[in-house]
């Protein structure tokens, strides 16, 4: 049985793994093109889609599968298709997973694997410079809960940043259906059991794992550790040596 957030998920996965990288040639794994990586996904996850698809041929595909036409705000799943161009496939409500361009900036010839990290990515939605022929949605996506995220992943990936931050998280997470307090705790939960001691963090400072200056007292603050007390521990450190 299709489902939809099992696409998604490898659309994720994907993007994350530097092994996957562009190219039009050798389209079919490891590496990827556009609507490859879009229609291996789909394949993957039970849709009846080719994964040696492009993009002239994906819309005709989708919606036989049950994918239909949709607007904003945009769900996990939903598939954004130029169909001369490009395709991508929306992984939260505002971040889209896409295969780009190859480190040389061309379709072919580059090597295997993502070597500039933006050759398969997760990036904020935008509006296609030659414009959006159509945006589709898989109908059968928003009425099973079955479907749905466990509370840990969606948490994980609200630490990836996929979900924004304050007001912005809330509303995105409930919109999707999921419960922004659980959410919430569980991101707390693997916060606080990831979270390194001060003298682990003050040696990788000493490493230069933390950057100089402003970069490092940025870096430490907003990864919740206190700046002035670190620094504290790094000169301690550095004078007994």
């Amino acid at each position: 049985m299709p489902n939809i957030n099992k696409a998604v998920k490898f659309m994720i996965d994907t993007a994350k793994d530097d092994t996957h990288g562009y190219d039009q040639t050798h389209r079919n794994a490891p590496d990827y093109d556009c609507s490859s990586l879009v229609a291996t996904a789909l394949h993957e996850a039970g849709f009846n889609v080719s994964p040696y698809s492009w993009t002239g041929n994906l819309e005709e595909q989708l919606r036989a599968c049950g994918f239909t036409d949709c607007k904003p705000p945009w769900k996990p799943g939903d598939v954004h298709l130029n169909v001369n161009h490009h395709v991508c496939m929306s992984v939260t409500p505002t971040t889209i997973a896409q295969a780009s361009i190859n480190e040389k900036g061309t379709t072919t010839g580059g090597k295997t694997g993502d070597q500039t990290g933006k050759e398969i990515y997760i990036r904020e939605y935008y509006e296609y410079s030659r414009g959006w022929d159509c945006h589709l949605r898989y109908i059968g996506a928003n009425v099973n809960t079955d479907d749905m995220y466990s509370v840990d992943t969606i948490a994980r990936q609200v630490i990836a940043g996929l979900w924004g931050t304050g007001n912005e998280r809330k509303i995105l997470l409930t919109k999707s259906g999921y419960n922004y307090v659980e959410v919430q705790k569980r991101v707390n939960e693997i916060l606080k059991g990831e979270k390194k001691t001060d003298g682990e963090i003050a040696r990788e400072v000493i490493n230069g794992k933390w950057g100089n200056g402003d970069t490092r007292k940025a870096k430490l603050t907003k990864a919740g550790y206190n700046y002035t007390e670190i620094q504290k521990l790094v000169n301690q450190i550095l004078s007994s040596k």
